[in-house]
């Protein structure tokens, strides 16, 4: 208990001490002032000690962060930007076309039906990119023979692919180099979000029994990572940078699709 005499505010033997404050205190304060004193310091108090459990405010977001779950960790850091993608290539389309036709738009994104030239190109690049023997000759007959019901006659581009693969298939070469240009510090958090693919888990999920990770996994990427990366770099930048740079169009979008993928 606390008792005011003449206007000085002193604690009774049987009471019991307040946090933060001295077991003997004079303060020649009454009523509501002296009332206001005696909880401001017990509000200093109690945050001080929170504040010490829990430390400064990056490391307390830092905890916060690892201790969120890996689940919804993917869907802020990689889904959510694919389908702003997504969602900003099919408005960009809408706004350059004349009316909103169904038709008009996908041809603004070039959603074209595919060829046996398209499907040439793609098995092409799926061999050079898996790798491997088998792999890199069906690269580069697919690509020759996509040239040549292209009707491209010029000698260099068909030296060009084998050249290629070669140089991917040497590339260790070029590894001591390549390891000492940093374009950043992978951090913790980096290796433990990459590391959440697999085999044994995704994302803080078991994969064991989990089927419907599998079905998820394939539509939400397709939808996502196809639908924004490609819709937005292809189907609707690349066009404008055409425009912009003609034929050095493709090496300038290579570039900054290149940088926009540099984190992986």
């Amino acid at each position: 208990m606390v008792t005011s005499v003449n206007g000085i505010v002193t604690p009774t033997a049987n009471s019991a001490a307040l946090p933060g404050m001295n077991e003997s205190f004079n303060l020649h304060h009454s009523g509501v002032r002296s009332g206001i004193v005696i909880r401001g310091k017990c509000a200093v108090q109690t945050l001080k000690s929170r504040y010490q459990k829990l430390g400064n405010p990056r490391e307390a977001s830092i905890r916060q962060l690892r201790s969120a779950s890996w689940w919804r960790i993917f869907h802020l850091l990689l889904i959510l930007p694919l389908t702003l993608m997504l969602l900003s290539a099919v408005v960009g389309a809408v706004r350059d076309v004349p009316s909103t036709s169904c038709s008009l738009i996908a041809e603004r994104l070039r959603l074209r039906n595919t060829n046996v030239v398209t499907w040439l190109w793609a098995g092409a690049l799926s061999g050079f990119m898996f790798g491997g023997n088998w792999q890199d000759l069906l690269a580069i007959a697919a690509s020759w023979l996509a040239l040549w019901r292209e009707n491209h006659r010029r000698v260099w581009r068909f030296v060009a692919i084998p050249a290629a693969v070669f140089v991917k298939r040497n590339a260790s070469i070029f590894q001591p180099i390549l390891q000492k240009v940093r374009f950043f510090d992978p951090s913790d958090f980096y290796h433990g979000f990459f590391s959440r693919f697999g085999p044994r888990e995704f994302m803080g999920v078991r994969l064991h029994g989990a089927w419907w990770i599998l079905i998820y996994y394939a539509v939400i990427m397709f939808v996502c990572n196809i639908g924004g990366d490609e819709l937005w770099w292809r189907g609707y930048v690349l066009p404008r940078q055409e425009l912009a740079f003609g034929r050095a169009a493709w090496v300038i979008h290579g570039l900054f699709w290149s940088a926009f993928h540099l984190f992986m």
